[in-house]
């Protein structure tokens, strides 16, 4: 991915915050959307995981944080992927 893409996410408390986008995936067998993100709080940065739908204008709806852990396994290591530099797998 070069080209950095950022969205907004409303929290639990209401508050809206910024993020950018990691990788988005799309699992070829259940054909459901995942992407991986970042907060864009460089004092206190935190990474995570969601299912989503994404709408006509490329806006992330629906994120669900509540994955299974297959769920999980599969994109933690897309994760390490992204953080060690080899995206191509992401």
């Amino acid at each position: 991915m070069n080209e950095r893409i950022f969205f907004k996410v409303e929290t639990k408390n209401g508050t809206v915050d910024k993020m950018e986008l990691l990788a988005k995936i799309k699992d070829d067998i259940t054909t459901k959307n995942y992407i991986i993100y970042k907060n864009c709080d460089d004092n206190d940065i935190h990474y995570y995981a969601a299912s989503c739908d994404e709408n006509e204008e490329n806006e992330f709806t629906n994120l669900d944080t509540n994955l299974s852990e297959e769920e999980k396994e599969k994109l933690n290591k897309v994760f390490i992927n992204i953080m060690s530099g080899d995206d191509n797998n992401a």
